[in-house]
């Protein structure tokens, strides 16, 4: 197996979004709800699609963004997810190797 660790924040201003949570899909499967802050997905190794969004008032979905993961088998790769400040922007994700 691998690993990818996903790093969830939001800027200051936006302090209202720490009531939301924020969702992710993985390779097209259903929307998966995730804590701000860091967690660990256990995926198999190869390249995945991870969509990160957050929910707004239950009914508008903000700050998406989209990126391909290529993973190594027993790899760990660090992605960052930044929700916007403004609702209407997007969010701003990025890969790193850990």
């Amino acid at each position: 197996m691998s690993t990818i660790r996903l790093t969830t924040s939001y800027p200051w201003i936006a302090f209202l979004l720490a009531l939301f949570p924020p969702q992710m899909s993985v390779d097209g499967g259903p929307p998966q709800k995730i804590r701000w802050g860091t967690g660990d997905l256990q995926v198999t190794p190869g390249q995945h699609h991870l969509v990160i969004w957050v929910p707004y008032l239950g009914f508008w979905n903000i700050g998406r963004a989209e990126v391909q993961v290529n993973v190594a088998e027993g790899q760990i790769v660090a992605v960052n997810y930044r929700s916007p400040w403004l609702v209407f922007m997007p969010g701003k994700v990025a890969v790193t190797p850990a």
